[in-house]
């Protein structure tokens, strides 16, 4: 089996709004694309809305139940909005709001070819489009990956239609557009556009985030006790794609037997015992949280010894900045296209 396209879920962060407590943690709630950003007004249409940008924050949770991993998992925008706005997005993390951006944050975003390129060129132009320097597409730099298509959408399975993935060498810029020279060369070549059956569609050039490996996974476990002990590597906490959260656990015991279950973000988890395992719901998700096995414990514990742990989410988070440059006009049922890309066994 392999992980599917249906194993991937957008969720909302616990706080949504345009304040500086915008995002923190993972909710339970997916999103809308269709509301994901509210409408623009006038007043920010006329005035531009590009520094600062409107912020929204989305967790891309990889839910595959038989627990396999997501290798060399990419995430970016494949069309950029339709209308005069520009849509950037960058790599967040499991609890930052907000306020707590700034400039160490990598802006990655979609631009069209600028000029044909040939097979065979090891480099590119592409305008990303005039927006404020500081968002002008800062995670693209040498290293970075890029996706160059002339695909009309993400499911367009036209062979002739060609699309093709590079590693980054170096960047300079004129402007809004970006000279990009390539770790290798092209395969195809491409031009500007293309005439698919009255279509316009455009060679695309779009800069990837790269979170890495999306999986579930505990570790950082520590144990404070004079006698207990803990079989980390051998028997580990057993986590779970769906519904592990992010998590920092402790373990209290009351006794050599059992113990109280904390978490740092989820509070209280209930109670278990080392001569048995002890499983913790996900009731918002129908899934396992966590599995504690008995065979994690040796030794003899005692009252007020901890055992803790760290728990990882399968998923990470993205940051979406919409840029509104001032004087765009009005664009009924706006939209953009994102992409994911991720191996599998």
């Amino acid at each position: 089996m392999s992980i599917e396209s249906t194993d991937w879920k957008h969720y909302l962060p616990a706080s949504v709004s345009d304040a500086s407590s915008n995002g923190g943690s993972e909710s339970n709630t997916e999103w809308s694309p269709a509301s994901f950003f509210p409408a623009v007004t006038h007043s920010e249409r006329s005035g531009g809305m590009d520094d600062p940008p409107r912020y929204r924050k989305a967790f891309v949770h990889q839910e595959n139940s038989e627990g396999l991993t997501a290798h060399e998992t990419r995430y970016g925008i494949d069309a950029d909005s339709v209308g005069g706005d520009y849509i950037r997005v960058a790599l967040g993390t499991a609890d930052d709001v907000q306020g707590d951006i700034d400039a160490t944050y990598e802006w990655a975003g979609t631009g069209l070819l600028n000029s044909a390129a040939t097979a065979g060129d090891d480099e590119i132009e592409v305008d990303f489009g005039a927006v404020s320097d500081e968002y002008e597409v800062s995670a693209l730099k040498a290293g970075a990956r890029i996706y160059v298509t002339r695909k009309e959408n993400i499911d367009d399975d036209d062979v002739s239609h060609t699309a093709e993935y590079h590693e980054v060498d170096s960047v300079s810029w004129v402007g809004s557009v970006a000279t990009v020279a390539l770790v290798g060369t092209l395969s195809n070549s491409y031009s500007t556009s293309y005439d698919y059956d009255g279509t316009t569609v455009h060679t695309r050039v779009a800069v990837l985030l790269e979170p890495g490996d999306t999986e579930a996974s505990a570790d950082n476990y520590s144990v404070s006790s004079s006698s207990g002990t803990i079989d980390e590597s051998g028997n580990p906490v057993q986590t779970d794609n769906k519904g592990t959260v992010e998590d920092s656990i402790t373990l209290t015991f009351s006794d050599s037997e059992n113990y109280a279950i904390a978490g740092t973000a989820q509070g209280s988890l209930g109670t278990g015992s080392i001569l048995s395992d002890k499983t913790v719901t996900n009731s918002a998700k129908s899934a396992t949280n966590f599995v504690i096995p008995a065979a994690l414990f040796g030794g003899t514990f005692a009252n007020g010894d901890t055992v803790s742990f760290d728990l990882h989410a399968a998923s990470f988070a993205v940051w979406w900045a919409e840029l509104v440059p001032a004087g765009v006009s009005s664009q009924a049922n706006n939209s953009w296209r994102w992409m994911l890309y991720w191996e599998s066994a």
